[in-house]
């Protein structure tokens, strides 16, 4: 999940980085765009911060759309992350968002070295375990959307993009935050 996460996030950051380059040149097979706002929500609440990707059904299209969403859970779709607007058609809609919690700082409260060694040495041997122990915890990544929703073949959500509708509402499921697992090789 975390890889499949991250290379979608990679693939992401590619369009948006060509994206600014190439934003004035459109490419002449590009159908007509329309402008579409896309409302996340979760148990009727807004979803902030995640991003919102459109993988067309047709199979012989490619252009597909993404966007993250606002504080209200709002996003502006863009076709292929550079082209504002979508391509009219129908499409699988995929939800993703994480947060990374980083592990505490071990060091935190202890007396400054420069300024006072022997307080320093006094407090690092009455909390060299508990460092120890703290440095060796790594980041916990957590999800906020059920697993069906992140990926085109499990989403049961679809809208079909039209020119006379501008704004849809699709819902994310229920309210949770699941610890991803460690994928190790």
């Amino acid at each position: 999940m975390l890889k499949k996460i991250f290379v979608l996030f990679l693939i992401f950051l590619g369009i948006c980085c060509y994206g600014g380059c190439a934003r004035h040149s459109l490419p002449s097979d590009l159908p007509n765009l329309v402008s579409v706002t896309i409302t996340v929500t979760q148990e009727g609440k807004p979803l902030a911060d995640a991003l919102v990707s459109l993988s067309p059904i047709d199979t012989n299209t490619k252009w597909s759309a993404i966007g993250r969403t606002d504080i209200n859970g709002n996003t502006q779709m863009s076709t292929n992350g550079m082209y504002n607007g979508i391509v009219p058609g129908k499409y699988k809609v995929v939800i993703l968002k994480e947060e990374t919690e980083k592990p505490a700082n071990p060091y935190e409260g202890a007396p400054d070295p420069k300024v006072d060694m022997d307080k320093y040495q006094e407090w690092y041997m009455k909390n060299e375990s508990k460092i120890a122990a703290m440095q060796h915890h790594q980041a916990k990544v957590f999800t906020f959307v059920e697993e069906k929703y992140t990926s085109s073949e499990t989403t049961p959500l679809e809208i079909e993009i039209t020119s006379n509708i501008h704004q849809y509402n699709v819902d994310a499921g229920k309210i949770i935050k699941v610890k991803l697992k460690d994928h190790k090789k």
